[in-house]
């Protein structure tokens, strides 16, 4: 049995230990505090190279998408004679209004009734087939899978996100989409289209060729100059001037003289071309120099004709909001006036036989 004494001093050792560990240090408020400022600057410090990270991937798929682009050129020019991306054939007016899949990538005249691509109408007089530079890539997807596939996710910028929106939305129902890539008109229509610097409308009926050519790689005098895809919007940029004063929230246009535009060049080379520079040598004091490098007329076709149908169907696909600088905008949803600017690389002066690039 332990002694008074002893039992005593069991007591006093205990509470000495109860008294340390109740006086056992802990987390301040200031202490607590200073982690979570440590914390929220590693975070500021982490997110922006994260955000640089992706936004350096989104632009390697960019980049990426429109090389392939400018290899299924090259891929269709091999299987056809030579000849750029075209559906038009102005010797069967049976077909004038778009005859891709019925001719070319089903290979035959025949199709089932019903078809939903027999609806597809580039009959928009007085511009012709131009429209067909915002659904080219769409249709070629078709050509190059042969299973009647017109979507892919290689159609767009990913930074580009309307049109991506409107496939993703509509991708089960067989139509084709716009892209971010565009393909020149210049590319299918003839070079007197683009003669002189004020484009004129292209004469014709709908069962005449509306100057449709079967152009070919060699009739293209400068490949390292002449543009045949660009990327319709500058994303690198999230805002541009206004027409109106001030800044408006849409990308610039690629031919805004503010944008960095990526274009693919007939040699096959992908390039980010400076507009303010072409610009500069549109309006060049030189003579020559300006009307070498000055587009036949401006990017002014209406919105109209963005997001319309002209045969019924399915059609065009509809634009809508996507704030083309076309010096309207109304009808597309969007506040009107948008700038308008000199149609670089849509009408290339004397067409495939032209200079976009003073290269």
């Amino acid at each position: 049995m332990p002694t008074s004494r002893q039992a005593l001093a069991c007591q006093r050792r205990a509470s000495s230990r109860g008294r340390c560990l109740a006086g056992s240090p802990a987390f301040t408020l200031v202490e607590l505090l200073v982690v979570i400022a440590v914390i929220a600057i590693l975070v500021a410090f982490i997110l922006p190279a994260l955000g640089k990270a992706r936004r350096a991937g989104q632009e390697a798929v960019n980049l990426s998408n429109l090389r392939q682009w400018g290899a299924v050129q090259v891929a269709y020019a091999n299987e056809h004679h030579d000849s750029f991306v075209n559906p038009f054939d102005p010797r069967n007016p049976q077909v004038w209004n778009l005859s891709w899949t019925a001719i070319i990538a089903r290979r035959s005249l025949n199709w089932s009734p019903g078809d939903p691509f027999e609806s597809y109408s580039y009959f928009t007089p007085p511009y012709s087939t131009q429209i067909f530079a915002l659904t080219w890539a769409s249709f070629t997807t078709d050509y190059m899978a042969g299973t009647g596939a017109t979507g892919s996710e290689a159609l767009f910028d990913p930074v580009d996100t309307r049109p991506i929106q409107r496939y993703r939305t509509n991708k089960e129902n067989g139509r084709v989409y716009d892209g971010s890539y565009w393909a020149s008109p210049t590319l299918w229509l003839g070079p007197e289209v683009y003669a002189t610097n004020t484009r004129t409308p292209v004469p014709g009926t709908s069962t005449t060729s509306y100057q449709w050519r079967r152009n070919r790689f060699s009739d293209v005098t400068s490949p390292q100059a002449k543009v045949m895809i660009f990327e319709r919007f500058d994303t690198s940029k999230s805002s541009r001037r206004s027409s109106v004063g001030g800044r408006e929230s849409y990308f610039p246009m690629f031919n805004n003289p503010d944008a960095t535009t990526r274009v693919v060049t007939v040699d096959g080379s992908v390039s980010l071309i400076q507009m303010r520079r072409l610009h500069d040598l549109a309006s060049s004091s030189d003579p020559a120099t300006r009307d070498q490098f000055e587009p036949s007329g401006e990017f002014d076709l209406p919105d109209v004709r963005f997001t319309t149908s002209i045969a019924g169907g399915l059609d065009k696909p509809p634009v809508v909001g996507d704030g083309f600088e076309n010096g309207d905008g109304s009808l597309c949803g969007s506040p009107a006036p948008f700038n308008k600017f000199k149609a670089f690389f849509w009408g290339t002066r004397q067409g495939v036989r032209g200079r976009d690039l003073p290269r």
